[in-house]
C-alpha cells in the first residue's frame, strides 16, 4: 500500500510542476544591441523584474545582436513577439516615424522629449492600425559626423567615402543632398569597410562610436548635431492579447520605467563617451556659424524632399509648429 502513495505523491508533484511551466508566458523579443551593451543589460533588468513580479509566468527571451532588417521581416511573419529597433528599423513598418530622424530639426533633448511626447499619441495609433502595441520609446542620442579626415565643410565631406546606413533614407538624402554620394551598408559592416578604406566617413552617437569600435578608424568628430537616434520597443497586439489582464499591466509598467531609465542612462553614457574619445586622440572639429548654415539649407531640402512619400505635409507643419511653440516658451 505505501508505493501506491509514494507512486500517487510523486504523479501528482509532477503534474503540480508541469502545470507551473505550461502557465508561463515567453516573449521573443529581438535587437541590434548586444547582451553586454547597455540597452541589453537595461533589458536583462526590466526581465528580472518582469519573471519577479509576476511569480515566473511572464519573462523575456532575447535575440541580441540582430540586424534591424531580419528583425522586422521576423517581427511581420510572427517568428518573434516583439522588438526593440531605432526609427531607421520602425520605419520600415511606419515610414512616418523617419520624421524624427531629419537632420538638423532638434537643438537639444528637451526639444525632442518635447514633439515625441506630444505626438506619441498619433504614432501609437499608426502603430495599432499595423498590428503592433509600443512598450516604450528608447533614445540613442545625438548623432555626430565622424571620420579620418577633418570635415568641417561640405567640401570636405564631398572628398570623403562617405557611408549611410541601408535602410535609412534620410541619411543617404542629406550625403547626397551635400554633394556626395554614399556608401550604402548594413551597420554591421561599418567597422570593416573603415579598416578597408571603403569609407572614411560615418555617422552616429559618441557611445555607438565606441562600442562598434570606429573609434580605432577615424581621427575626427565634427560639432555638428545632425539628429537624435530615436528608439522604440513594439509588440504584436495578436501576442498582448494572450497575455493576462494582470500581466499585460505588469508588462507595461515595468517597460514603461526601465524605458525611461534607459534614456537618461544612454544620454549620460554619450557625454562620458565623448571625453573618453577625447582621450583616446580623437580631435573635436568646430563647423562655423556660415557652414552651419549651409548644412541647415540642405537639411531643409531633405525636410521638403519626403512629403508625400514619407510622411504628408501636415505632419511636418506640426512638427515646425510645435517646435516653434516649444522655443517660445
Amino acid at each position: 500500500m505505501k508505493w501506491k502513495v509514494y507512486l500517487f505523491v510523486i504523479a501528482v508533484s509532477c503534474f503540480m510542476f508541469k502545470g507551473k511551466t505550461s502557465s508561463s508566458e515567453i516573449i521573443k523579443l529581438g535587437m541590434l544591441p548586444t547582451q553586454r551593451s547597455d540597452w541589453g543589460k537595461t533589458f536583462e533588468q526590466m526581465n528580472s523584474e518582469l519573471i519577479e513580479k509576476s511569480d515566473g509566468t511572464l519573462q523575456f527571451q532575447f535575440y541580441f545582436g540582430r540586424d534591424e532588417k531580419e528583425l522586422i521581416n521576423l517581427l511581420e511573419s510572427k517568428q518573434i513577439d516583439a522588438v526593440s529597433v531605432s526609427a531607421a528599423g520602425l520605419g520600415q513598418i511606419i515610414p512616418e516615424i523617419f520624421i524624427f530622424n531629419l537632420p538638423l530639426m532638434f537643438s537639444t533633448y528637451e526639444e525632442f522629449d518635447y514633439i515625441r511626447d506630444t505626438l506619441t499619441q498619433h504614432f501609437s495609433n499608426l502603430l495599432d492600425s499595423k498590428g503592433f502595441t509600443i512598450l516604450g520609446w528608447g533614445d540613442l542620442g545625438f548623432t555626430y559626423p565622424f571620420s579620418k579626415e577633418p570635415i568641417k565643410t561640405q567640401t570636405d565631406l564631398q572628398r570623403t567615402k562617405l557611408w549611410a546606413w541601408d535602410i535609412d533614407p534620410i541619411a543617404k538624402a542629406f550625403a547626397t543632398g551635400s554633394g556626395r554620394e554614399p556608401v550604402l551598408l548594413p551597420i554591421q559592416s561599418v567597422l570593416s569597410s573603415l579598416s578597408k578604406g571603403d569609407i572614411q566617413t560615418v555617422y552616429g552617437p559618441p557611445l555607438a562610436c565606441i562600442v562598434y569600435q570606429w573609434h580605432t578608424e577615424i581621427r575626427y568628430m565634427t560639432d555638428l548635431r545632425v539628429a537624435v537616434g530615436l528608439g522604440a520597443t513594439i509588440i504584436q497586439k495578436s501576442r498582448i492579447e494572450t497575455i493576462s489582464s494582470d500581466n499585460e499591466r505588469l508588462l507595461k509598467n515595468i517597460a514603461k520605467k526601465y524605458h525611461e531609465q534607459l534614456v537618461v542612462k544612454i544620454r549620460r553614457r554619450n557625454e562620458e563617451s565623448v571625453d573618453v574619445l577625447k582621450e583616446q586622440g580623437i580631435e573635436i572639429i568646430s563647423v562655423p556659424h556660415q557652414e552651419r548654415q549651409k548644412w541647415n539649407q540642405v537639411a531643409m531640402k531633405v525636410q521638403d524632399q519626403f512629403i508625400d512619400r514619407l510622411y504628408e505635409k501636415e505632419l511636418l507643419d506640426k512638427v515646425k509648429s510645435l517646435l516653434e511653440e516649444y522655443r517660445r516658451k
